[in-house]
């Protein structure tokens, strides 16, 4: 707020002789000469771009984005975040609402609704494929990167649809992608993977089983397919990509 005690002092001489000794006439001078000060630019809330730094958080909850922050985004990143959640908002519920609001976390992933593919699902939901070759491995690792991403989805789709996540792609012969896939079903978020043939079964269980112990979380889901070598290479594969 400004302090208008820093506010040039107005110049008396304007006033009307007669009246230029009046108390009320020099308070009301004033209170004339504060209003011309203040600028008019911090009126103008929705000027997004140019708005004051101190009111992009009351805009950011305004405009329903909470659920698109990120840690680290930089103020010219929340002012366009702003920009962006008015169209994610105009077409919420659409494959290209979930994909943009995607897009400003730096995340990419193919959306197949029920109806595609060679045998339907159930009525009104989709699969979110995240390619683990398109993205950022070491950013799916991160145990509260799953989380997000089921934060801006459910901002973004249909309220009707049910969902599911899953990663695909080869990542390295399947290894790196299982222990992704194995944070977030270690953390109960319902997301698979789509192996190679040649890393498929023992490796994913095994390195859920992993994660879990790496993370120091009490329970994992194993199998009892899962032994010997599959759960060892699992193992290093997990704190391969989680770099521990």
């Amino acid at each position: 707020m400004a302090n208008f005690r820093d506010t040039p002092q107005p110049d008396y001489q304007l006033i009307q002789p007669s009246l230029r000794s009046d108390d009320r006439t020099r308070w009301l001078f004033d209170l004339i000469n504060r209003i011309s000060q203040i600028k008019v630019e911090n009126a103008l809330v929705y000027d997004i771009d140019a708005v004051t730094p101190t009111a992009i958080p009351d805009l950011i909850e305004q405009f329903s984005c909470e659920e698109f922050i990120i840690e680290g985004m930089t103020e010219s990143q929340k002012r366009q975040l702003i920009w962006d959640s008015i169209s994610i908002h105009r077409h919420k519920g659409t494959r290209w609402a979930i994909n943009h609001a995607l897009s400003i976390v730096g995340a990419t992933a193919e959306i197949n609704e029920w109806w595609q593919g060679q045998s339907r699902r159930q009525t009104h939901t989709f699969q979110i494929a995240f390619d683990a070759d398109a993205n950022d491995q070491a950013l799916l690792s991160q145990p509260d990167w799953w989380p997000k991403m089921l934060q801006i989805v459910e901002a973004a789709k249909p309220a009707r649809s049910g969902f599911s996540m899953a990663v695909s792609g080869k990542a390295s012969g399947g290894i790196g992608i299982g222990a992704i896939a194995a944070v977030a079903a270690v953390l109960d978020l319902g997301v698979t993977a789509k192996l190679p043939t040649e890393a498929e079964g023992g490796i994913v269980v095994g390195a859920i089983a992993s994660a879990a112990a790496i993370l120091e979380l009490p329970e994992a889901r194993r199998s009892t397919e899962t032994e010997g070598e599959v759960v060892t290479g699992a193992i290093a594969s997990v704190a391969a990509v989680l770099e521990l």
